[in-house]
């Protein structure tokens, strides 16, 4: 994935993990606030998104559920 800064180990890590090939691989991320966590998984699931549009499939591809409406709205922020 091309990021606007260089990634963590613990991105790459969890990229490589959860690539197309391994979408459904269970992950546990624990690494300290602040330290991109959310990209993790996110940049895993828009790419996937991404992938099944421009190959014609429509629908629903992926669903994010966050436990705290503060935690949502930040969260809905950074994936805008």
């Amino acid at each position: 994935f091309e990021t606007p800064r260089p990634a963590w180990s613990h991105q790459e890590q969890s990229w490589q993990r959860l690539s197309m090939q391994h979408l459904a691989a269970s992950t546990l991320v624990a690494t300290g606030t602040g330290s991109g966590k959310t990209e993790c998984f996110l940049f895993p699931v828009m790419d996937h998104c991404a992938r099944e549009r421009a190959a014609g499939r429509a629908g629903i591809k992926g669903l994010v559920i966050y436990p705290m409406n503060a935690l949502a709205t930040d969260q809905a922020r950074r994936m805008a």
